[in-house]
């Protein structure tokens, strides 16, 4: 099963410094387009770490997310883990009655980004290994 690896990286001005990815293979991918104009499309996962959906370049490869694993990453963030922490965390008066719900509209949010975000990368028709 692969695992989130987290890059520096410089795209034009934008400069981050934890990105995360979902596939070993986008090391290389990153190092074959050095210097290529490229497009990379992340969403803000909770709480400051960027996540890379995909990268597109306009002489070089590309990438993209597969819907498997949007999928499963939506789930895991949006629904899995905040119910995790918000059903434990009701039981307790009065503090866990208000950070519940602030638990479930933070993990909504995640969600709507992600989900947004995979639709905007669909429509501007990214196409990759996804």
């Amino acid at each position: 099963v692969p695992v989130a690896i987290e890059y520096e990286l410089r795209v034009g001005a934008t400069h981050f410094k934890k990105i995360r990815c979902c596939e070993q293979a986008m090391g290389p991918l990153v190092a074959q387009n050095n210097g290529n104009d490229v497009c990379i499309y992340t969403f803000k996962q909770l709480p400051r770490t960027e996540v890379m959906l995909a990268i597109v370049a306009k002489g070089g490869p590309s990438y993209r997310m597969t819907a498997g694993r949007m999928y499963m990453t939506l789930f895991a963030t949006s629904i899995f883990i905040p119910l995790l922490i918000a059903v434990p965390l009701f039981f307790i008066p009065v503090l866990g009655w208000v950070l519940s719900p602030l638990v479930l509209f933070f993990a909504g949010r995640n969600g709507v980004g992600l989900w947004s975000t995979w639709q905007k990368m669909n429509s501007d028709g990214v196409h990759g290994n996804g």
